[in-house]
């Protein structure tokens, strides 16, 4: 019997299942194979084999699942994030971006008994002390003129090398700590004044002498505490974070040039910079006045003990109406609040939960004025904390920053733009509530949740709060990974995790 040998001058329809093993009327059944492994179907026809890779560097924890994430300034300015549990580090140019070996290390920078090996330089009334509860250098100020300062001297022989210092910044969203290292006590020769938001950071700096003094400065009215001051020899550059392990997979983010946000349904907004290869700061995001949750409706009011200032007590006449009768918690903190007292001619003033201390009764810092004292029903909580979860998705449309989906509020996407009061709050209309999962920006904004597609659209040229329009697009449901934008066409994994789909504007 003659032997026949068919040509088949192409393999670009990749690999077909099992299941299209008798589907040989199929047009494509020709150019498919029954398996290609380690190659790479191209246009034209052939097939390469794939690209290989290369050992770079063993990761913090090789027992510990790690998720590699792409920070992307320019084309000529990209990075690649290794996101471990409770840590990023940042790799360039095919190597881990490391420091140098150095000789200069920081006395008691844990504070887990005590703040010795730290002096105190504050002015006034301003003082340093040991936080128990943080285990961590609590700086005490009371304003301008009270100053609450702790400084450090510390040698090296390894002048005129670059050093990175490590540490963190605890207080509420949007304070700030002050650093500056010289070559004399209070100094600034080396790092001129610099100021650090709440959240964790690492600075790169060079000490052309030896002794350094390195000096934190709290100027504002209240405490702030610093901790985990650390120079690191010899070691990868890293930046603590608040992630965990089982964390890393449904962390969400947006960039925009060297700012990247982080969302997770479990934790604040953070936002990563960077200001160098080896200068890195991940800070929790102060939003100002929003979002807020639906106005009370109920009985219960809310008195403050001022009309403004910090640390003011915020009580509430009962537990009704917060957070479904349970009252303050603990997880509040960080939480807006705003008041409205018409009959002071001043509407709504608003403040940020900074303490706990009963269920009705709270601390806050109030950032725009309230009208009066007066016990109040017209108030709004924040929609995002602790007690009813953060944002789990995040992008940017339309010049603006975009966020959706917290655990009470699963549907809800917010908008802010650069203009006063044009932010977008919004709600999809659906038979079922399915959470969001992603967004994705394009000619329209795609909305991916757990049991459909949507486009977010309008009539006009931009969306605006008075015009915007959701429709279902799609039903087969979007599994928690974020999109990809490829030619114009936003690429996502369906629900189950098995199917690629994709989505297109069509006019």
């Amino acid at each position: 019997m003659p032997r026949a040998n068919p040509l088949q001058p192409s393999f670009n329809a990749g690999e077909f299942s099992p299941r299209m093993a008798a589907r040989t009327d199929f047009a494509k059944y020709p150019l498919a194979c029954a398996t290609l492994e380690n190659m790479v179907p191209l246009p034209q026809g052939g097939a390469s084999r794939r690209p290989g890779t290369c050992f770079v560097a063993e990761v913090k924890d090789s027992s510990k699942k790690i998720k590699l994430r792409r920070f992307e300034f320019s084309t000529e300015q990209a990075y690649v994030l290794e996101c471990g549990e409770g840590y990023f580090r940042f790799y360039r140019n095919q190597g881990r971006i490391e420091v140098a070996a150095t000789d200069a290390a920081i006395a008691n920078g844990t504070f887990d008994a005590g703040i010795a090996g730290w002096t105190d330089r504050s002015s006034g009334t301003g003082a340093i002390a040991h936080d128990a509860t943080a285990e961590a250098l609590a700086l005490q100020a009371n304003g301008a003129g009270n100053e609450a300062i702790a400084e450090q001297s510390v040698t090296t022989t390894d002048t005129g090398q670059e050093h990175v210092l490590r540490f963190r910044v605890l207080g509420a969203a949007g304070d700030a700590a002050t650093l500056r290292i010289g070559t004399s006590s209070g100094g600034s020769q080396i790092l001129a004044d610099t100021d650090f938001a709440v959240g964790w950071h690492v600075k790169a700096f060079t000490p052309m002498a030896s002794p350094f003094y390195i000096q934190f400065e709290n100027a504002a009215a209240k405490t702030l505490a610093i901790d985990d001051v650390a120079i690191p020899s010899a070691d990868a550059v890293e930046l603590a974070s608040p992630y965990r392990e089982d964390e890393l997979f449904g962390l969400m983010q947006a960039q925009s040039a060297d700012v990247l946000y982080l969302v997770h349904s479990s934790h604040p907004v953070y936002k990563l910079t960077r200001t160098g290869h080896t200068s890195w700061d991940l800070i929790e995001v102060a939003f100002e006045d929003g979002p807020y949750r639906t106005q009370n409706i109920g009985g219960t009011t809310l008195t403050p003990a001022a009309t403004s200032g910090l640390g003011v007590t915020l009580t509430a006449s009962s537990a009704a109406g917060i957070n479904g009768g349970d009252g303050f918690t603990v997880d509040d903190i960080g939480r807006l609040v705003r008041l409205d007292n018409p009959a002071s001619g001043v509407n709504w003033g608003w403040g940020r939960i900074v303490g706990f201390a009963s269920a009705t009764q709270v601390t806050i810092d109030i950032e725009r004025a309230f009208g009066s004292t007066n016990a109040t029903a017209n108030w709004r909580l924040g929609a995002w904390c602790g007690e009813c979860g953060y944002p789990g998705a995040v992008t940017f449309q339309e010049q603006r920053l975009a966020f959706a989906a917290t655990a009470a509020q699963p549907q809800s996407n917010w908008d802010g733009t650069v203009e006063d009061d044009d932010a977008l709050d919004f709600t999809i209309s659906a038979d079922q509530v399915n959470a969001i999962q992603w967004l994705s920006p394009g000619r329209q904004l795609f909305i991916g949740t757990v049991g459909g597609e949507w486009a977010v659209r309008s009539s006009g040229s931009a969306i605006t709060p008075a015009d915007v329009d959701v429709k279902r697009q799609t039903t087969f449901g979007a599994a928690k990974l974020p999109p990809q934008i490829m030619r114009g066409r936003t690429m996502f994994i369906q629900r189950a995790g098995r199917k690629l789909m994709e989505m297109a504007f069509n006019l």
